[in-house]
């Protein structure tokens, strides 16, 4: 009779953890976590560690406005910058955030601290009452190290424009044989009615990580039209100068980088090109790209 009587009383619990959910939102029994019906999924807030424990599970981030100016049609325009800043938490926020400009008009922006390479953001609406979207990224980490654990601590937006994180369950690490890689993801699927009209959101983040080859020396030759070398540079790839000014004589340049393993990886840039870009492991072991810039002489 004992068995019967803590089924019952457990049967009751989830009666009422159903008739709750159905007033207030969505509860993770995995980690005690409450987030509501009307908050969207943004993102993830990638942690090394786990977050301590809040009263509440939530980590609210700090809305920061960078005021600046953009140039269109060869005329500058104000421009306001904003950031979501989770103070006092060790990590960088992966997300797709809307923010409410001055004018009213709601902009989506992009954030990641540049960890997060390979960045993909699609958003389709059908009917303008279906909208479904995604965003997907990837994490190069070096090899060599052997303690990689990340923790992806979802990241929701409320209808007022507020951000927060909620503490993720557990870690993640990725294998460490040869080309190993590992992805995680979270999906949220909203639905909700105004007057007689349904409407719908789904949105998947999802975020990969991939061990590669650490890149060990950058080396930049400079060659002439006819296609003779006349410069080079080596460089660590961490102190490659964030201007490069090729001779006059250089017709185009080459950007070859060496990893601790593997073949080199060479890229041309011509005069028709401003920029390249140099791939570095940042002390955490994850690699990311690094822009510089090309100024070509004028004569």
């Amino acid at each position: 009779m004992k068995t019967k009587k803590y089924i019952i009383i457990l049967a009751c619990c989830i009666l009422a953890a159903a008739f709750i959910l159905g007033i207030t939102g969505v509860i993770n029994l995995s980690t005690g976590i409450q987030v509501k019906n009307s908050d969207r999924l943004i993102g993830f807030l990638i942690t090394r560690d786990s977050l301590d424990q809040a009263e509440d599970y939530h980590y609210p981030a700090t809305r920061v406005e960078k005021p600046g100016a953009i140039e269109v049609d060869g005329e500058e325009e104000p421009y306001t910058e904003v950031e979501y800043v989770f103070e006092g938490i060790d990590g960088f926020p992966f997300m797709i955030a809307d923010a409410k400009g001055e004018n009213g008009v709601n902009t989506s922006t992009t954030i990641s601290d540049g960890a997060v390479s390979d960045i993909q953001h699609y958003l389709s609406q059908t009917n303008d009452n279906v909208t479904e979207g995604s965003l997907i990224g990837t994490l190069y980490l070096a090899r060599g190290k052997d303690d990689y654990l990340f923790f992806f601590n979802p990241i929701y937006q409320t209808a007022d424009g507020d951000v927060y994180a909620v503490r993720a369950a557990s870690g993640m690490a990725p294998s460490l044989g040869l080309c190993s890689s590992v992805s995680t993801h979270k999906t949220q699927d909203l639905s909700w009615t105004e007057g007689l009209k349904t409407f719908t959101r789904s949105m998947r983040v999802e975020v990969k990580m991939l061990l590669t080859d650490k890149p060990v020396k950058v080396s930049i030759y400079q060659y002439n039209a006819d296609h003779e070398l006349i410069h080079s540079d080596e460089y660590d790839p961490r102190s490659v100068p964030e201007t490069i000014s090729p001779r006059p004589l250089a017709e185009y340049i080459v950007i070859e980088t060496e990893t601790d393993g593997g073949d080199p990886i060479r890229e041309i840039y011509g005069k028709k090109d401003e920029s390249f870009t140099v791939k570095l492991a940042r002390e955490d072991g994850i690699c990311v790209a690094e822009g510089h810039e090309i100024i070509w002489p004028k004569w």
